[in-house]
C-alpha cells in the first residue's frame, strides 16, 4: 500500500510560545472514514494536550470534545497524536490547548481511507514528497 496515495495530508502552521489554544479549525470528513493529527508540544506541563472535538456543521457553532480524546504532554518536545476511526459528526477538529506557555510544532492531519484515490495533496502549507516502490541503493 501507498500511503501518500491513501491518505490526504494537510498542515496547519507550527506556533511561538504562548498560551492560546491552536485548533485545525474544521476538517470534513465526509469520503473517509478515518483521521490521525499528530502535532508536538514543546513544554511539559498537565496543561498543555491535544484533544478532538466534532460538529455537524462546519462552522463549527455547537462544536463538543469527543470522549476520550485527550492526550496529555508527559515530556519537552513531546509528539503528540489522536487517530479517530470513523467519527460520529461529519466535521471533526483537533485543538492543542496551552495550560503553560509553549510552542507547538507543525500540526499534521491525515485523512484516511477515502472513496477516491489517488489523492492530491497539493496544500497551501507547502507539502512536497515522493514515492518510491523498491528503491535501489544510489544517490538520493
Amino acid at each position: 500500500m501507498q500511503l501518500s496515495n491513501e491518505a490526504k495530508i494537510t498542515g496547519v502552521k507550527e506556533t511561538t510560545a504562548g498560551t492560546t489554544e491552536v485548533d485545525s479549525g474544521a476538517i470534513d470528513m465526509q469520503g473517509y472514514d478515518g483521521v490521525m493529527c499528530v502535532v508536538r508540544v514543546n513544554v511539559n506541563n498537565a496543561g498543555n494536550y491535544l484533544k478532538a472535538q466534532s460538529d455537524v456543521a462546519s462552522g463549527l457553532g455547537t462544536v463538543a470534545d469527543i470522549a476520550g480524546s485527550k492526550v496529555v504532554c508527559t515530556g519537552a518536545d513531546e509528539f503528540l497524536f489522536i487517530d479517530i476511526y470513523r467519527p460520529q459528526k461529519r466535521y471533526v477538529q483537533f485543538a492543542v490547548i496551552r495550560g503553560a506557555s509553549t510552542a507547538t510544532g507543525d500540526m499534521v492531519i491525515l485523512r484516511y481511507s477515502g472513496d477516491k484515490k489517488p489523492e492530491v495533496n497539493a496544500t497551501l502549507n507547502a507539502l512536497a514528497g515522493v514515492f518510491l516502490q523498491s528503491p535501489a541503493d544510489g544517490t538520493a
